[in-house]
């Protein structure tokens, strides 16, 4: 085999090599990058795959420091998280709003577990497990039922303190943190084992925003439920001194000393630009995180943004429960320039775990458990995963199917009437799902050119096109940026909808995105639920994809009367929580979270029952990150998580009443996949 053809072979078997447990150093030596390159990938993305890594070293190509050995710098946070930590959020944004910006707006909620200290690449896999080692040898003799924490203020600082019994406990995790990361990775860490540990609500600040601060930060209450993360996180010590700008615009350069800036980066500046607030008749000279690369770029692209975006998250470990346990959450992608439902999602690499469950046995299991309790009453909140069972005993046997035809009556006991077992209702349950297969991602933005005749009269040219298509007030040119879904679309939302059914839910309430291929995916799910005629659906505004990905304006939807007439069952009463002119162009994506979960808040205090969402890919991580009490995602992560999601993917989440969250559950019916099925040209035998 040629070298280049093996290179090759390597590369595109990437995946099934890691499957085989070998590491993801080992496969980048294989593919033939230098070890320093290698070590430094992992080490900057968190080691999220070799994709990923190959992805950092193809566009750091041109950086000019690729090949310097310079050790990320390291941090170890302990940070809230539940109601308690989505209270401090909303602070950070209140106060950022009412007196601008001051120290704590470089970063999010957190007490500091020790000082920034390096490592070297070749050792962070090590450091990570030194977290997991540390945190694993505290939580044995058991963690604080409650971090409780006191409110503290003085002239330039406003915080929170944590009182002993928490402050204690994270002291010996610090310890024991530099402990094992001097013994496992050959790495000193300087413990704050001797601080007082707090949480920063504001400093640095003018002298007269201080009573206003205070005044925000006594609002804050300090008795709400709260769960705790321990987060490694890195930065690259080169921009230490740097200010962030996030790009709002993407830039093409039209000189050789100008930088490209990309939707999703953030420019590093140095101090000395950007105490020249006018900057070079509006330009800037910047590094691009995303790429290494130099440059001038228009700063009127941009915009202040945080340190901590451009930080690694290596590790996350929950101290409420070992189970909930996270291992390299961050992502990078090099995709940003479209928006996400114009990414094409249908395609696999490995038939692996595609065909490990029984469809039946996990249907049958699902309806078993959801029979019992489809007309309780759904407030009791379930158990969490790991409390099911005792360690070490089989789970008891389900039930029969039909429990009454099973009882029998005591012998001798003529007339006697048998009671059933006691059923424990379970929690309340959030459906949502990504819409199904749409028509111009699938057949290309042309398909309205072709398939319209000058009289605006519709003719299908492929199977998979729409059989009919709804009247619209602007004619065919509305479908422009409001596609409606495949006939390949409708068919996957219905066998959605028929999986649901399969296993016993029932859907109280239906939301929507008032995107055609949303309403439409809404419908068809319904009618696989056989409950499309009694269950309509509330169309939102407020669960429209995230801006950014939007036209420069809203498009134009389909009028209700016109969604009806086409038989979609649309709520006429409902009035959406956001409004169209609320919906700005330059939505930003902390904002896109703050809308979604402002939505979900607001439904669930108006509602009982389970809830049925259909919008975008976007909105399973918008809909559902602050509600589980986690911080919003800083925006290149949260692309990457998007593109990720195929049509009709679903995520499903449990309100866990006990703490004041939701937690995403595993979804109890199958997922769908199906192949790509490109078009097919016959002429190709004529040869």
């Amino acid at each position: 085999m040629a070298k280049e053809d093996q290179g090759l072979f390597l590369q595109q078997n990437a995946a099934d090599t890691l499957l085989r447990n070998t590491s993801s150093l080992q496969v980048l030596l294989s593919m033939g990058f230098p070890k320093d390159r290698a070590h430094k990938a992992l080490a900057a993305t968190g080691d999220a795959g070799v994709q990923v890594a190959c992805d950092w070293i193809f566009a750091h190509v041109k950086d000019p420091t690729l090949d310097q050995v310079t050790p990320r710098e390291f941090i170890l946070y302990a940070c809230p998280m539940g109601p308690f930590g989505l209270q401090l959020e909303e602070f950070w944004q209140q106060s950022l709003v009412a007196c601008g910006r001051n120290g704590v707006h470089t970063s999010f909620p957190h007490v500091t577990l020790c000082s920034f200290f390096k490592c070297k690449d070749e050792n962070v896999s090590k450091l990570v497990r030194a977290v997991t080692t540390a945190c694993n040898r505290v939580c044995a003799d058991g963690t604080p039922s409650k971090f409780d924490v006191e409110y503290f203020a003085a002239d330039n600082y406003v915080g929170l303190f944590l009182e002993r019994s928490a402050a204690n406990f994270l002291r010996k995790l610090s310890n024991a943190f530099a402990e094992e990361a001097q013994k496992i990775a050959d790495t000193k860490v300087e413990p704050h084992s001797n601080k007082q540990l707090h949480i920063t609500l504001a400093y640095k600040f003018p002298a007269n925003h201080f009573n206003k601060l205070q005044s925000l930060a006594k609002k804050l209450d300090l008795k709400k439920a709260s769960t705790w993360e321990i987060r490694l996180y890195s930065k690259d010590p080169k921009f230490g001194d740097c200010e962030i700008l996030r790009v709002l615009y993407p830039y093409t350069p039209t000189s050789e000393s100008h930088l490209q800036l990309i939707n999703g980066d953030c420019i590093f500046v140095g101090p000395e630009d950007v105490s020249d607030k006018t900057g070079f008749e509006g330009w800037f000279y910047g590094t691009s995180w995303m790429t290494g690369c130099s440059g001038f770029f228009p700063v009127s692209h941009t915009e202040k943004s945080t340190d901590t975006d451009t930080w690694t998250v290596h590790k996350k470990y929950s101290l409420a429960s070992k189970a909930n346990e996270t291992d390299n959450d961050q992502r990078l992608s090099r995709r940003y320039s479209r928006g996400a439902d114009e990414f094409h999602t249908s395609g696999y690499s490995s038939s692996r775990g595609l065909l490990n469950t029984d469809i039946d046995t996990l249907l049958e299991n699902s309806a078993t458990a959801n029979a019992s309790s489809s007309d309780a009453q759904r407030t009791t909140p379930s158990l969490p995963s790991n409390q099911n069972s005792k360690s070490g005993e089989e789970p008891p046997p389900r039930p029969p199917k039909d429990v009454y035809a099973q009882v029998q009556k005591p012998k001798g006991a003529v007339g006697a009437v048998a009671v059933p077992p006691p059923v424990t209702p379970r929690a309340r349950r959030i459906y949502i799902f990504r819409h199904a297969e749409r028509v111009d991602v699938t057949f290309g933005k042309q398909w309205i050119k072709l398939s319209f005749d000058e009289q605006g009269k519709y003719h299908r040219k492929n199977l998979n096109m729409p059989k009919k298509l709804p009247g619209r007030c602007g004619g065919p040119s509305d479908f422009n940026h409001d596609s409606p879904i495949t006939e390949m679309g409708l068919h996957q939302a219905f066998l959605t909808g028929q999986a649901l059914k399969l296993i016993g839910v029932q859907i109280s309430h239906a939301f929507s995105s008032p995107a055609l291929r949303c309403l439409q995916t809404a419908s068809s799910i319904l009618k696989g639920l056989e409950c499309d005629t009694k269950c309509s659906i509330n169309t939102d505004y407020a669960l429209y994809e995230w801006m950014k990905w939007s036209p420069a304006t809203l498009p134009k939807f389909m009028d209700v009367n016109y969604l009806t007439k086409f038989g979609v069952n649309v709520a006429k009463s409902y009035q959406t929580k956001v409004k169209p002119k609320d919906l700005s162009a330059n939505e930003r994506c902390s904002e896109y979270f703050q809308r979604c979960h402002k939505f979900l808040s607001s439904v669930l205090k108006e509602t009982s029952g389970d809830i049925l969402i259909t919008a975008h890919a976007g909105s399973l991580d918008g809909l559902s990150r602050q509600i589980q009490g986690l911080s919003p995602r800083p925006m290149p992560e949260f692309v990457n998580i998007v593109t990720k999601v195929p049509y009709c993917g679903a995520i499903v989440l449990e309100e866990r009443a006990d703490v004041g969250i939701w937690e995403l559950i595993e979804p109890p019916f199958p997922t769908l996949t199906h192949a790509p099925n490109p078009h097919f040209d016959w002429k190709m035998l004529q040869d």
